[in-house]
Order: structure tokens, then sequence, then C-alpha cells
């Protein structure tokens, strides 16, 4: 759960920081003004997110990744090798412009590497190294 938090809290500070916003917003097309939010698009982050945390914690486990900097590698290598690669394609395709890219692709990096550190340091069912 720590680890789905964290990666919403850099979502959300990364996205509300008004000069990332300005470029996220005009990359997309978005006008600020007139965007009304609807609440699938949240759903489907949140339900993303923790399938995503599962399965991260479950291959540091199967790694034998014990600690955070282990953890946070392995994050790091998955979200710049596999996801940010999918995602800049799918956005390029889409029209989308280069600024919303690169602030998608830094959210996508800066959270997974930090999800990785949080569950390498501490993976559900298994007490943190320093209180073993």
């Amino acid at each position: 759960m720590a680890a789905v938090v964290a990666a919403f809290v850099i979502g959300f500070a990364l996205y509300s920081i008004p000069p990332i916003a300005e470029i996220f917003m005009r990359g997309w097309g978005l006008d600020p003004e007139t965007l009304e939010p609807r609440p699938a698009p949240f759903v489907v982050s949140i339900l993303g997110t923790f399938l995503g945390a599962y399965t991260l914690s479950w291959l540091i486990g199967r790694q034998g990744i014990d600690g955070g900097v282990g953890g946070a590698g392995i994050g790091l290598l998955l979200a710049a090798a596999f996801t940010t690669p999918v995602l800049v394609t799918h956005e390029m395709f889409g029209g989308v412009g280069a600024g919303a890219i690169a602030v998608d692709a830094a959210n996508t990096v800066l959270a997974g590497t930090v999800m990785g550190g949080i569950l390498g340091a501490w993976r559900p069912g298994r007490a943190p190294k320093e209180a073993r």
C-alpha cells in the first residue's frame, strides 16, 4: 500500500507543479478551464498501480533482493526498459506533444524506482531488514 501511495504522491506532485502541468496539458491539447475530470482514468490508474506494485514485490522476492537500493534498481530497470518505451511509443503515435511525453516518462521512471525501493526495503508479509 505504501508503494502505491508513494507513486500517487509523486504523480500528484509532478503534475501539479505549474510549469510542468502547463507543458503536460498543452502536449495533450487540454484546456484546464474546460477540463472536466472523469473517474474512470483514476480507477484504472489505481488498479494498475496496485497490480504493478504486487508484481514488482513478487519479482523482488523471487530475485532475493533484500534492500531498498536493490528494489529501487529493479524498479528503475523495469520502468525504463519496459514501461516507458511502450508509453512513449503510444503517445507519439497518438500525436501527444514532446513535453507531455517527457512528463509522463519522468513520472513512470520516478514512480517505478520509488515503488521498487519501498518494496525492496519492506515487502508485504516480511518485516523490514532492520527489524529482524
